[in-house]
């Protein structure tokens, strides 16, 4: 490693060690948790942006077009297999978090979820969502998730 050191909200840390995780076997139906907030949105007929929640069915659709979008475009294709994605939360697990995020000195403010989820798909979505996130600004870190091995799911 050339530079050993980043640089985290201001503070130097030093990087000791980088480990690339072994990939769990996708399957059709996966369970999986999130290990950073996701956050989805859509645009109201009023022109405003309006941030859904795991209690609200258009949030699953707008993962679902969302994902097959980024598919879409990493791939300069257009994915050729079954749309259906299916991702049920366990509702008790499921938990709102208020993200504040600051561009040109404006803080926007969003409402993004953590939850453990079963989700039922092609192979290639479920891995293309393990491999870039769900939902909006992955880019940011948002939407991550692994593989639920605790198993929360009933």
């Amino acid at each position: 490693m050339e530079d050993p050191e980043i640089n985290f909200k201001g503070n130097r840390l030093r990087v000791e060690q980088v480990e690339l995780l072994k990939q769990p076997d996708f399957k059709k139906k996966m369970k999986m948790k999130t290990m950073s907030p996701v956050i989805t949105r859509i645009k109201r007929e009023d022109g405003k942006i309006w941030d859904l929640n795991p209690g609200d069915l258009r949030f699953y659709t707008a993962l679902q077009q969302n994902l097959i979008r980024k598919y879409n475009s990493f791939y300069d294709d257009v994915y050729d297999g079954d749309e259906y994605v299916k991702i049920v939360p366990e509702m008790g697990s499921v938990k709102r978090k208020r993200i504040t995020i600051e561009k040109n000195r404006t803080a926007t403010y969003h409402r993004a979820y953590l939850m453990h989820f079963e989700i039922e798909a092609d192979e290639r979505l479920v891995k293309f969502m393990y491999d870039c996130g769900a939902g909006e600004k992955n880019s940011m870190g948002f939407g991550m998730s692994e593989l639920d091995k605790g198993g929360k799911m009933k």
